[in-house]
């Protein structure tokens, strides 16, 4: 995330010496007016990315530590996460099949309904190799077998 994060950076302020973003006009998509609210706003949404960032490396290390209140911090976040992916993965499906409804179809030199189709199975494909590890991770960490040995570690503790 925190690689993303710094990538995406880069890549936004190269794109911004290029010159401020187009308008986008009222009657476009929808999907492409909240494409236009993300940019606008990218820099707020970068910071809250790298403090999520920063959240998720200091719980992953406490964990590790078996640490209680960072077993609860990592499944907070795996579920936001999951929410997260699964959200934006039906907002990409939605835009793709709206953008391709766009494209004329007579004289396109390949199949568009089949263009279109395909570019929302590979969607969903993303969408489960990124959701289906959120899920394990989410399923071990309320399992029975982190919870004993945060139990345990407390007990050693106190």
């Amino acid at each position: 995330m925190a690689l993303s994060g710094l990538m995406a950076g880069f890549a936004f302020s190269f794109m911004r010496q290029m010159g401020p973003p187009p308008t986008v006009p009222a009657d476009v998509d929808p999907g492409f007016q909240i494409l236009a609210a993300i940019f606008e706003h990218f820099e707020i949404l970068l910071a809250l990315q790298m403090l999520v960032a920063a959240l998720a490396i200091w719980s992953g290390i406490a964990l590790l530590k078996l640490k209680a209140w960072a077993r609860t911090a990592i499944e907070v976040l795996s579920w936001l996460a999951l929410v997260y992916c699964i959200g934006l993965g039906i907002f990409q499906v939605n835009l793709w099949i709206s953008m391709t409804d766009q494209a004329p179809r007579g004289g396109a030199p390949i199949d568009m309904d089949l263009f279109q189709f395909a570019g929302a199975a590979m969607a969903v494909v993303v969408i489960a190799v990124l959701a289906v590890p959120l899920w394990i991770m989410i399923r071990y960490l309320r399992g029975a077998e982190v919870r004993a040995a945060i139990a345990r570690t407390q007990e050693t503790d106190a």
